[in-house]
C-alpha cells in the first residue's frame, strides 16, 4: 500500500512555489504596464501590427530578420493586447506556460521537484528575468526556454523510459521552441544535447538515444530550412552591428550574465556549493556516476560548450553577443544551481527543506522589488515623451516637430523596416501620451509658445546644440535661441527654457 500524507501536513513546497509565480505575475505587469518603450519594442510592434496580412509580413518582414519568426508570430497573435506597455503582457502566458511544463516534466519526479523550486527561486531573485519579461523582445521566451529544456534533458537521463506522453510532448515543443527564436538560443540550446547524446553514443544507450534525438533532429531541419532563406540577409543586417567586438567585452557579457545569476539569491548559492561537494563527494565515495548525478555533469558539459561555441563566433566571426541574448544560459545555470540545492536537501529533514526554500522565497522576493524598480527607470522614450506632454498640456499651442534627419543612420540601416519603424514610434508615443506632432515638412512655428526639436535613439550623443541648430536653419526655421535638454537617449532642443517642466 502507499504511504499517506500524515494528516494536517502542510505542503510547504507547493505554497513556496505558488508564492513565487504569483510574485513573478505581479512584478512583471507591474513593471510592464509603468516602464516606457523603447526602439526595438517599436520594432517589434511595427512589424507584427495585425494591419498587414500573415503572409506579406513573414515574408518581408520576419524572414529578413536576423532570427527565426517565431516570436514576431506569436506577437502577431496577441497583438489585440494593445500599445507596447500591455502588449509585453504576453510574457504572463510564456510564464504560465512554462511553469506548466515545468509541472509536467517534475511531477514523478521528487528530486527533480525540488531542483525546479530551487531553480525558480533563483530565477525570482535574476535581474535578467524581470529585465527581459518587461521588454517586448524575445529574451524572457529564451530564458524560460533554457530553463525548461535543462530540466527535459534531466529528465530524459534520469528516465527516458519512465517518460509519460505529456513530458514528451513537453520536452519536443520546448527544444522546436528553443530552436527557432532566436539565434543565439539555437546555438546554445543545440549544444546542450551534445553531451548527452555524446554519453549515450559511448553507452551505446538505446532508450535514451530514442528519447534524446528525434526532437532536435526534427527542430533543427526546421531551423536550417528557415536558415536557408534568411542567411542571406545576415551580412546586410550585421554590416555596420552595434555590438562590440573584442575579448574584454565578450568576457564583461559573460561575467554579467552568469555572476548575476549566480549572486541572485545567495543563500541558494551557498546551498548549491554544498550539495555540489556532496556530488563529487558521493562519485569518489560509490566509484560510480547516479543517473542524476550525471545528468548534472552532462548539463553543465553543454552549458560551457554552449558558451565556448558562442564566445569563438563572437572572436572569430562577427560580434553576437550581449548580455540579454545569453538569457537562455541564465535558465540552464539556475537549473544547475537547483539540482545541486537539491542533493544537499536530500540529506536535510523535509522540514529543514522547507525552512531553507521559505528563507531562498524571502530572499529571492527581495531581489525580484529591487530588480523591478530598477527594471522600470531604464531609458525609454516616454522620459522626453512625458516633458513634450507636459509642455503642450501647459501651452496647447505647442509645436513639437519630427525630422528623419536625427535618425538618418539608423533608417538607412537593413532591415528595410527601419525607414518605417521610426515613424511609427514617434506617432505612438505621441499619441500614447496625448500631444500632437506638427505635419510633416511643416515650418510654421507657434508665436505664442515652445518650439520643441524632439530626437529620440541618439544614445551617443551624436548632436549637439550647435549641430541642431545649424540644421535648424538650413531647414529654414528662424530661431533666435535654442536650449538642448537630454533626457536618456533623447533630446528636446526649445526656442525657448523648459524651466521646471523638464524635471
Amino acid at each position: 500500500m502507499k504511504a499517506r500524507p500524515a494528516a494536517g501536513r502542510i505542503p510547504w513546497n507547493a505554497l513556496i512555489t505558488a508564492s513565487a509565480f504569483a510574485l513573478l505575475f505581479f512584478a512583471i505587469t507591474w513593471v510592464s504596464l509603468y516602464r516606457g518603450p523603447w526602439y526595438d519594442e517599436f520594432y517589434t510592434q511595427a512589424v507584427t501590427l495585425p494591419t498587414r496580412s500573415w503572409s506579406d509580413a513573414l515574408r518581408t518582414s520576419w524572414l529578413r530578420d536576423n532570427h527565426p519568426p517565431f516570436y514576431y508570430a506569436l506577437m502577431r497573435a496577441s497583438a489585440w493586447l494593445g500599445p507596447v506597455p500591455r502588449h509585453r503582457l504576453v510574457h504572463l502566458a510564456i510564464l504560465g506556460a512554462a511553469g506548466l511544463a515545468g509541472w509536467t516534466l517534475v511531477q514523478r519526479d521528487p528530486q527533480l521537484r525540488a531542483s525546479a523550486l530551487a531553480a525558480l527561486l533563483v530565477l525570482l531573485g535574476a535581474r535578467a528575468t524581470i529585465h527581459t519579461a518587461s521588454e517586448l523582445r524575445s529574451y524572457f521566451l529564451s530564458l524560460c526556454l533554457g530553463a525548461v529544456l535543462a530540466l527535459c534533458l534531466v529528465r530524459s537521463w534520469t528516465a527516458p523510459k519512465d517518460r509519460d506522453r505529456a513530458a514528451l510532448v513537453t520536452g519536443f515543443a520546448a527544444t522546436f521552441l528553443a530552436f527557432n527564436t532566436h539565434i543565439v538560443t539555437t546555438l546554445l540550446c543545440g549544444a546542450l544535447y551534445v553531451p548527452f547524446v555524446g554519453a549515450a553514443l559511448a553507452a551505446r544507450d538505446g532508450p535514451r538515444l530514442r528519447a534524446l534525438l528525434p526532437p532536435p533532429l526534427i527542430a533543427g531541419t526546421v531551423f536550417l530550412g528557415i536558415t536557408a532563406i534568411q542567411a542571406r540577409y545576415w551580412g546586410a543586417n550585421t554590416a555596420h552591428f552595434w555590438i562590440e567586438g573584442g575579448l574584454g567585452p565578450l568576457l564583461d557579457t559573460l561575467r554579467y550574465a552568469l555572476q548575476r545569476t549566480l549572486e541572485a539569491n545567495l543563500l541558494l548559492l551557498a546551498a548549491a556549493t554544498g550539495g555540489g561537494l556532496l556530488l563529487f563527494s558521493d562519485i569518489w565515495r560509490t566509484r560510480r556516476l547516479a543517473a542524476l548525478t550525471a545528468a548534472t555533469l552532462l548539463l553543465g558539459a553543454g552549458l560551457a560548450l554552449g558558451l565556448l561555441v558562442l564566445s569563438a563566433l563572437h572572436l572569430g566571426l562577427r560580434p553576437i553577443l550581449i548580455e540579454k541574448y545569453l538569457a537562455p544560459a541564465v535558465g540552464v545555470l539556475a537549473v544547475l544551481l537547483g539540482l545541486c540545492t537539491a542533493r544537499l536537501v536530500r540529506a536535510w529533514p523535509t522540514h529543514l527543506a522547507s525552512l531553507l526554500f521559505l528563507a531562498a522565497l524571502v530572499v529571492g522576493g527581495l531581489g525580484l522589488r529591487h530588480n523591478a524598480l530598477w527594471a522600470a527607470e531604464r531609458e525609454s522614450w516616454y522620459g522626453t515623451g512625458r516633458i513634450i506632454a507636459r509642455v503642450q498640456a501647459a501651452c496647447p499651442t505647442t509645436r513639437v516637430f519630427i525630422d528623419p534627419y536625427w535618425n538618418a543612420d539608423l533608417i538607412a540601416m537593413p532591415p528595410a523596416d527601419n525607414a518605417r519603424v521610426m515613424p511609427f514610434a514617434y506617432r505612438e508615443v505621441a499619441r500614447r501620451l496625448g500631444f500632437t506632432l506638427a505635419p510633416q515638412g511643416s515650418h510654421t512655428l507657434s508665436r505664442d509658445c515652445p518650439n520643441l526639436f524632439w530626437a529620440e535613439h541618439d544614445p551617443d550623443s551624436h548632436f549637439t546644440a550647435a549641430r541642431i541648430r545649424a540644421h535648424l536653419s538650413g531647414k529654414g526655421f528662424a530661431l533666435d535661441t535654442l536650449t538642448l535638454t537630454r533626457v536618456g537617449y533623447g533630446w528636446i532642443a526649445s526656442d525657448g527654457p523648459l524651466g521646471h517642466i523638464a524635471n
